[in-house]
């Protein structure tokens, strides 16, 4: 394997529900199987318990530049695409690496559906 290195994006437990949950099990498969995984926590909180180096709040800019440095495959875990301008700013920041996106809500593809050609293209256009 050329490259081990992994960043996934989204928000990493507590609270426990939505893609937090797959997003640990991930991390905690891929950190088991020997890949360097980091998590970059896009979420509000983080519980004061989980003391982990690889897990990077989103405010933390010292790492998050010295991650990109690395070159990891950059992995975004979204619901729905609500926080669509997030998501846009961490691609293009990430604009070198490899991105993968994992959309875990079905509401995605419904809003998808219903809106017009014009918006469709503005949304997805740029990804």
């Amino acid at each position: 394997m050329a490259n081990n290195n992994i960043l996934i994006i989204g928000s990493f437990p507590p609270p426990y529900g939505g893609i937090s949950v797959h997003i640990q099990r991930l991390y905690d498969l891929l950190v088991k199987n020997n890949f360097n995984c980091k998590v970059l926590h896009t979420g509000k909180k983080i519980a004061d318990s989980i003391i982990d180096d690889n897990i990077i709040r989103i405010f933390e800019l010292r790492k998050i530049f010295k991650v990109r440095k690395t070159n990891p495959v950059v992995h975004f875990q979204v619901s729905a695409l609500g926080n669509l301008f997030k998501i846009y700013f961490l691609t293009k920041f990430f604009r070198n690496q490899k991105l993968v996106i994992t959309i875990h809500s079905g509401t995605f593809a419904i809003n998808q559906n219903n809106k017009s050609i014009w918006k469709k293209n503005i949304h997805v256009g740029n990804f």
